[in-house]
C-alpha cells in the first residue's frame, strides 16, 4: 500500500495494466504517471512471477480496496479544496490512514 499511496500508477505499469487515471490531486513530481514509464521492472520477468502473483491477489484484498478507495476520495477531493477547516481534515485523515497503513 506504500507504493500505492507514493505513486498510484506504479502497480498498475508493473503488472502491465491500464493505468488508471484518478482526478486527484499529486503533490508531488513522483506521483505523475509519467514516471512510470521510465519502470524497468514487470510481472513478465522470471525473477519477479512470485511476487507478481502475490501482488496480484493482494490488490484484490479487501484491505487494499477500502485503503485504496478511501485514499483516492481524500485526494480528488484535496485537488480543488481551498485551503481551511475541510482541507486541514482532509489532509489529517490522510495522514491518519497511512500513519495506520500496517493495521
Amino acid at each position: 500500500m506504500e507504493t500505492f499511496y507514493s505513486n498510484t500508477y506504479l502497480i498498475d505499469k508493473f503488472l502491465n495494466k491500464e493505468l488508471l487515471d484518478f482526478d486527484k490531486s499529486e503533490n508531488s513530481n513522483w506521483e505523475y504517471s509519467s514516471l512510470v514509464e521510465q519502470l524497468i521492472y514487470s510481472k513478465d520477468q522470471n525473477e519477479l512471477i512470485d511476487f507478481a502473483d502475490w501482488l496480484e491477489n493482494f490488490i484484490t484484498t479487501e484491505k487494499f480496496y477500502a485503503f485504496a478507495n478511501k485514499f483516492i476520495e481524500i485526494e480528488s477531493i484535496l485537488k480543488t479544496e481551498q485551503i481551511g477547516e475541510k482541507r486541514t481534515n482532509l489532509v489529517k485523515e490522510k495522514r491518519k490512514l497511512i500513519e495506520n497503513i500496517n493495521d
